[in-house]
């Protein structure tokens, strides 16, 4: 996770970071941690090639893939664009680089392509989302669809404005919107801490089977409809979460 930390403590020290390029370092990161397999393609190469994410470094803005040796070497040149796609929870995630350079004289040991401003998807989530350890910043939520249904769960990482969360409750009727391919909007309460919690509206935008846990689901959307009130709420926990992982992992 140092990657995402990096971008942490550049907000720290008010260097700016957009939120999109923290997302696409905490993506990155997380494919790196993973060892999720992406697809490469190199301008001019109309194939694409398994490789992995070895390396993340936000401050340079280059991280290092390998195994992905094209079948023409004459794409190897500086600035060729590069095109990264990568699954994660349902998302169809791609990265629009250039190649920089092989990490060392040979490159069947990989090699150094930028990092993207920001990530290229049909869904994307504008905000960089903090990591909620389940145990210590254990937060709960509540789901609650147009027949009164109810989705308990625990949050697993929230922003300003997206949040996601794992639920073991079976899934409701009301779901099934979305597995048709229309949106979906529910109600949502998210209890931040023992005394403050707010309510807003959530568009649902990803649910993923746990592949390791049949009985779990996981859910993402964005968050809607929130008063200033529960917007400078969540805006201060979100804040508080940053500071506290910084502290952690100083």
């Amino acid at each position: 996770m140092n990657g995402v930390f990096e971008v942490l403590q550049s907000l720290v020290r008010g260097e700016s970071v957009s939120d999109s390029y923290a997302e696409v370092v905490e993506i990155l990161t997380s494919l790196r941690d993973g060892r999720n397999e992406i697809a490469v393609q190199f301008a001019g190469d109309n194939h694409y090639y398994p490789s992995l994410v070895t390396a993340v470094s936000p401050h340079h803005r280059i991280m290092t893939i390998k195994d992905s040796i094209p079948a023409a070497p004459s794409a190897l040149v500086k600035d060729n664009p590069v095109t990264i796609k990568a699954q994660k929870q349902g998302r169809e995630l791609i990265f629009e680089s250039r190649f920089i350079e092989p990490l060392v004289a040979d490159v069947s040991l990989g090699y150094q392509v930028t990092i993207p401003e920001r990530l290229g998807t049909s869904k994307p989530r504008q905000a960089f989302r903090v990591l909620l350890d389940e145990i210590r910043n254990r937060v709960r939520i509540t789901l609650q669809g147009p027949e009164l249904q109810e989705i308990d769960g625990t949050v697993r990482d929230i922003s300003r404005l997206g949040i996601g969360m794992k639920t073991e409750s079976e899934l409701p009727r009301f779901l099934s919107q979305y597995f048709l391919g229309g949106s979906q909007t529910v109600g949502c309460q998210i209890d931040l801490d023992r005394e403050k919690s707010i309510s807003c509206m959530m568009e649902i935008r990803n649910v993923h089977a746990v592949a390791s846990d049949r009985h779990a689901t996981l859910i993402g959307g964005r968050i809607l409809d929130l008063t200033q009130k529960d917007s400078n709420l969540l805006a201060n926990f979100v804040s508080s979460l940053k500071r506290e992982q910084l502290r952690a992992y100083a």
